[in-house]
């Protein structure tokens, strides 16, 4: 075991892995095994082998999990495989691992492997995926730096990205009041230093602009965003003819919500000529072709929405891999095929679609309820009982158990009418008395 540890130390990790697994091939005690399983462990994670980091974490936690004194190896190991699975894109098991973890570092009161294992979190789920747990997290950061540290543009920044999940997570107003805080603390830092390299006031405008016009404050909107171009002005200006077309974008978003759709799809058609003729960046270009496919949808151009949202998915697939927006897109070629009654194609979509949710969001993400409401709908429109009823029991579950709060009642709608269909009274009484409780609390008309 000795030569293991200088190999690893000289970071010949291959050396140490082949030594690794001849002594496997002895027949040891069980703490010589575990010893081995965590050094391949520690070798794996360092060449970023992420299926065999899991592989040997798991046999080692099998050996040492009964074990006194061996806490800090636990939380190592289960850190370890929850950033694995993150790597592998499985976020919705890599969230399970480290809500485990978080659990045991607090209850044990090991405040340096609580704060490790948040900011695994946050930079492994930053931007990719998002959940209450990322939101916890962030704010568990937030509070150690305002005890450890000065409140500064960092702070600034978990704030931003805390505002960033409520969005994500459908929490419009909570995300509104955090990006108006974040906007408040930034201004009276009055940090130009950073904001000359970052636009940061100037994002932050935009983001609050956006979100107001999905809580339907459309003055508010146009105004912030008129903000955030005067700032973007003030800088360099290959930056700002970047950050004018994410704010063309911005705008056209707002004009979607508000209703003025032929004038969005102007512009998104604009910003993917002059995207193609300059820096061609076909990741953004992907989120501009779903847009679009939003606007041409909404005033029922449905051949031209089915090509936007086409045009959409390759180019997501190839730069952000199949992932939560890749869904959205296929929900929505979805609910077209649906209007146009053409149930087998408009159900391959929706499946398509909730796989996809159920991988790489949390199970408290509010597309994915939708997405499972409507699908639910249209599949009890044609005559699909059975999925109808699974679907919308899943909805209907997730709302029940989780934070996310009561966003769906087309679930409970679903229901009613395919329990009364086949005749199931025991459970249409059962989702009648739930559904009228959150009646008469207001949850009509949120769908």
């Amino acid at each position: 075991m000795v030569d293991v540890l200088c190999y690893m130390n000289l970071n010949e990790f291959s050396m140490a892995l082949t030594i690794l697994d001849e002594l496997e091939k002895i027949s040891l005690t069980s703490w010589h095994q575990a010893k081995i399983y965590l050094n391949e462990f520690y070798c794996y994670r360092e060449i970023e082998d992420w299926h065999q980091v899991i592989s040997s974490a798991e046999k080692c936690l099998h050996i040492v999990s009964e074990w006194d004194d061996v806490t800090d190896i636990i939380l190592n190991l289960k850190q370890g495989i929850a950033k694995s699975y993150a790597r592998l894109g499985l976020y919705d098991i890599s969230n399970e691992y480290y809500s485990s973890t978080l659990e045991l570092a607090k209850e044990l009161g090991y405040e340096k492997d609580y704060i490790s294992c948040c900011h695994d979190i946050y930079f492994e789920f930053y931007d990719k995926w998002y959940s209450t747990l990322v939101v916890d997290v962030i704010s568990e950061l937030m509070k150690f730096h305002e005890d450890n540290f000065s409140i500064d543009y960092d702070y600034c920044i978990l704030m931003y990205q805390k505002a960033a999940n409520y969005t994500q997570l459908g929490k419009f107003e909570l995300a509104y009041k955090s990006y108006l805080e974040v906007l408040e603390l930034y201004q009276s830092l009055n940090d130009k230093q950073y904001d000359s390299n970052y636009c940061f006031e100037a994002d932050i405008l935009s983001s609050i602009s956006f979100i107001a016009s999905r809580l339907g404050q459309f003055d508010e909107a146009y105004q912030f965003l008129d903000k955030a171009e005067i700032s973007y002005a003030e800088h360099s200006e290959r930056l700002f003819d970047i950050k004018i077309r994410q704010l063309q974008f911005n705008r056209a978003l707002i004009m979607i919500n508000d209703g003025r759709e032929a004038q969005a799809v102007a512009i998104l058609k604009q910003l993917i000529i002059d995207e193609r003729a300059t820096s061609n960046n076909e990741s953004w270009l992907a989120v501009v072709y779903y847009n679009l496919g939003l606007a041409l949808s909404n005033q029922n151009l449905e051949d031209e929405a089915v090509e936007a949202f086409s045009s959409a998915l390759p180019l997501l697939s190839k730069y952000l891999g199949n992932g939560v927006i890749y869904a959205k897109v296929l929900n929505q070629i979805a609910s077209i095929y649906n209007n146009k009654e053409e149930g087998t194609t408009a159900l391959s979509y929706y499946e398509s679609a909730i796989e996809i949710f159920r991988k790489f969001s949390a199970s408290d993400n509010y597309s994915l309820i939708l997405t499972l409401s409507n699908a639910a709908r249209a599949a009890y429109n044609f005559g699909e009982i059975g999925r109808a009823i699974a679907w919308a029991e899943e909805a209907r579950h997730i709302q029940a158990t989780t934070n996310i709060g009561l966003v769906a009642p087309r679930a409970w709608e679903v229901l009613l009418d395919s329990y009364e269909r086949v005749r199931n009274n025991n459970a249409y009484d059962i989702v009648y008395e739930e559904y009228r409780k959150y009646s008469n609390n207001g949850l009509e008309g949120t769908n």
